[in-house]
């Protein structure tokens, strides 16, 4: 059912790229950026990203871990950054 999710690692480049581009092109366009899922070891990653990028644009990147598989519950974290509509849409 649907496709595989793609590896953490291969997203980095695409994070880089698009909280460039945001900040820079549009630096109140975005509100929050979520980014899920992530393994535990983008953290990491994500902590030596952060210096290269305005503080403004950091606090809007939220990297949020667990599984994300077809029958996993959405992580509780999500339930801070999106009402409940949009988590049963997620669910769906």
């Amino acid at each position: 059912q649907g496709w595989a999710n793609i590896l953490a690692i291969h997203l980095i480049p695409f994070m880089q790229m698009s909280c460039r581009l945001l900040s820079d092109l549009h630096p109140e366009r975005l509100d929050l950026c979520i980014l899920f899922p992530m393994p535990k070891v983008a953290n990491v990653i994500w902590k030596a990203v952060k210096p290269f990028l305005r503080k403004d644009t950091r606090k809007k990147v939220v990297l949020v871990n667990g599984p994300a598989g077809v029958d996993d519950p959405v992580p509780e974290k999500m339930s801070r950054h999106m009402d409940e509509d949009m988590l049963n849409q997620l669910e769906d």
